[in-house]
């Protein structure tokens, strides 16, 4: 108990307070006063938990849920305090962590909080000069505000501090810790590394039980979860192939209904392998069953709760008799006595369930069908006819007939702050990119600017047409053009790059980029466009007549674009037609 005492106090109760602040994280809007206040309550929870402790499990553990527990109760209090003195004319905005946002009640706000998955304990204190492959490809999926908020959260920093320095709303903040601890990012903390810090080859060995012959295309087997997210791990199963849209679709719910399956025993449609030999090397590819494996995966790893609105929570499994040693009480004959439990799993960690029910988890059996020996083309084809009856959006289902060279060409260039949600200069959201909107809205500027005559409404047409016609250098020049486009852009004309009318900005960027004039005058004029040019006319019909016609027709575009640029050489006296500005 001294021990414990001095740990947790020493240097004014240093380690008791960061455990706290790494609590706090995970809500917003609370000032110093509340710190303050928590740091007391901490107290009280310590001297409950010293005296509580079974020593069965670390006291750090039993402490940390203690608080949990605590904090999670005085903020939902709290809020529920603010509520009951509010009026119509004194409205506040603390709302319940139970509180519905859909129709259906299947998710609720604290859903949508980020999990307590302690990032900062996989990551070096110090993010300069770490030499390790999986924390500098965790990084690397990061935005920079993204990168920022975690080097300010590794210094022990405050919410309230780093929204104020990076000029964060609760939302955004919230937005850019969601993506920081999804598991799109953090896989790669779990991904292996050899001695030396840098992942471990692809294994060029056959997955166990794989026999290819050239004289069967497909094979039946199953998987144990453990293995799944094992040859995830080792990278003997890639779930990232290009084409295939990205993970994270599904909801708290959603994930919790699926895993509350398996620990029920209840089955599982096929996932989908295809196998692809290249340069001599053997890859599989999960292309059907990704939101699946992904969220089994990352439930392994702790990466989020189950919801408190699954419908099946008690789960019961099968034990053993303990006497009170805690060692198997033998029948007659020398076999332990077994015996039925239930197990409420709501709220509940992958690490939080009893080890029964851990290694049931561990043990269950995925389904699977292997197509084997496969073309590029052909794992194209399959993606998109494994998604036909699925809801797979049409940006989704298109994008498959990109080259893939070309396909992760497009995912690099979106990695650019300027496509980040919330970074300041642009107006699109999380949403895009994962509906494959912001793919699409890509695919549609190189066309527009490299191939105006060959553009079509039919996103996967262009995907094809690109495929066959095109080559790096269209999208390096586009990653160019963003890159200067970027540097002068700013919050006032940040709406007009939405993911409706990105392309038509772009490649009229690309026009004025040709005029020899200095680059900031374009933001001159896209602010006159917006305040007056909008509606002038040109050969008898404006820019807002045209935006009418809701619709991505060629003609509708080009005529767009013309307008755009005659508008713009006339602002610039460089007239094309004689019109007043």
């Amino acid at each position: 108990m001294e021990e414990l005492l001095n740990a947790y106090y020493e240097n004014n109760a240093q380690k008791l307070r960061k455990m706290v602040d790494k609590i706090l994280a995970n809500f917003g809007g609370l000032c110093h006063k509340d710190y303050q206040d928590f740091y007391s309550i901490a107290n009280e929870v310590f001297t409950k938990a010293l005296f509580q402790y079974d020593k069965k499990r670390p006291f750090d553990g039993f402490l940390y849920s203690c608080l949990c527990n605590k904090i999670k109760s005085e903020i939902t209090a709290r809020n529920r305090q603010k509520r009951k003195g509010a009026d119509k004319d004194n409205p506040v905005d603390l709302i319940s962590m139970d509180t519905p946002v859909d129709a259906y009640d299947l998710c609720v706000i604290g859903d949508l909080i980020p999990s307590d998955f302690t990032i900062e304990a996989a990551l070096p204190k110090e993010l300069g000069g770490f030499g390790d492959q999986r924390i500098e490809e965790y990084l690397r999926h990061l935005s920079k505000v993204q990168r920022q908020i975690l080097e300010m959260k590794m210094d022990d920093m405050p919410v309230s501090v780093i929204r104020e320095k990076l000029g964060l709303t609760g939302k955004q903040y919230d937005r850019h810790m969601m993506a920081i601890r999804a598991y799109e990012n953090t896989r790669y903390l779990f991904r292996d590394v050899d001695s030396a810090g840098n992942f471990t080859k692809e294994e060029t060995t056959e997955m166990e039980g794989i026999m290819t012959t050239t004289s069967e295309k497909t094979k039946n087997t199953s998987y144990a979860v453990s293995a799944i997210s094992k040859k995830l791990s080792r990278h003997q199963l890639r779930d990232n192939h290009v084409l295939q849209r990205s993970s994270g679709q599904w909801n708290n719910y959603y994930k919790s209904e699926l895993i509350a399956d398996i620990l029920q025993g209840k089955s599982l449609t096929q996932i989908i392998i295809s196998e692809e030999i290249k340069d001599g090397i053997t890859m599989y590819w999960l292309i059907d069953g990704k939101q699946r494996c992904t969220n089994i995966d990352n439930y392994l790893h702790d990466g989020f709760a189950i919801s408190k609105n699954v419908q099946r929570y008690q789960i019961e499994y099968q034990t053993f008799k303990k006497d009170k040693n805690g060692r198997d009480v033998l029948n007659k004959d020398g076999f332990p006595i077994p015996e039925q439990k239930v197990f409420d799993i709501r709220n509940k960690k992958f690490s939080q369930l009893p080890e029964e029910l851990r290694d049931q988890f561990l043990e269950y059996q995925i389904p699977a069908m292997l197509n084997l020996n496969c073309s590029k083309k052909e794992i194209a084809y399959d993606i998109a006819r494994f998604n036909r009856c699925r809801p797979m959006t049409v940006a989704q289902n298109g994008w498959t007939g990109l080259d893939e060279d070309f396909a992760q060409l497009v995912d690099n260039i979106l990695k650019m702050e300027f496509f980040q949600a919330d970074s300041g200069i642009s107006a699109y959201r999380e949403s895009n990119l994962k509906s494959g909107m912001m793919r699409r809205m890509i695919v549609e500027s190189v066309m527009a600017i490299n191939y105006l005559d060959s553009y079509n409404k039919d996103f996967r047409k262009m995907c094809e047409y690109l495929s066959k016609e095109a080559n790096d250098a269209v999208f390096t020049d586009f990653y160019s053009l963003i890159e200067r486009l970027g540097s002068i852009s700013d919050k006032r004309i940040a709406d007009v790059f939405n993911i409706k009318d990105s392309f038509l900005w772009f490649a009229l960027f690309d026009r004025f980029t040709k005029l020899d004039i200095e680059d900031k005058k374009f933001v001159d004029f896209v602010l006159r466009f917006k305040e007056k040019l909008h509606s002038k006319t040109v050969k008898g019909v404006s820019y807002d007549q045209l935006d009418e016609r809701s619709t991505k027709d060629k003609s509708i575009v080009i005529g767009k674009l013309n307008c755009l640029e005659t508008l713009m050489k006339n602002y610039f006296k460089i007239a094309i037609f004689s019109i007043p500005c």
